[in-house]
């Protein structure tokens, strides 16, 4: 037999417990930006695409393509991946969900890191602006981790 809750307790149970949760964690945002932030790594990162979806670019012949092939690196497409540093950083980068959540849905937590994303950026285009699936998924996973809370 379902048990038969009065308005306030039900209120209390329903709508105020989730949106405390809500209101002191965002879990929804914050669920929603850390997959799409490992979305992000993968594709800059090990993919080699950049926001439109296309190879960031090529690493053309010279001393920094010799480097990296002696390194063991990949030269065949740009990956921004050499000691591994920027990935790390970014994979473990500050969490600021702004209104500017679509342009960058995290930062690096180091300066050096944040002046070569500008520098790349400066060269090769918009890298780690999210791409339009990426937005659609972030908004999905948002709609479905806040209906959790509110729909159990």
């Amino acid at each position: 037999m379902a048990e038969f809750k009065s308005g306030a307790a039900w209120y209390n149970e329903r709508i105020q417990k989730p949106l405390n949760k809500l209101l002191s964690v965002n879990l929804p945002l914050e669920i929603a930006a850390n997959t799409i932030q490992g979305d992000l790594v993968k594709r800059v990162f090990e993919d080699g695409l950049n926001s439109a979806g296309a190879k960031i670019g090529n690493y053309e012949p010279g001393r920094y393509r010799q480097l990296r092939r002696a390194k063991g690196r990949e030269v065949s497409f740009v990956n921004l991946r050499f000691t591994g540093n920027l990935q790390l950083d970014l994979s473990n980068g500050g969490k600021t969900l702004s209104t500017a959540l679509f342009k960058r849905i995290s930062g690096v937590k180091r300066t050096r890191n944040a002046d070569i994303i500008e520098g790349q950026e400066k060269r090769y285009g918009k890298i780690f602006t999210l791409t339009e699936d990426e937005r659609d998924d972030y908004k999905q996973i948002v709609q479905l981790e806040f209906t959790r809370l509110f729909v159990p």
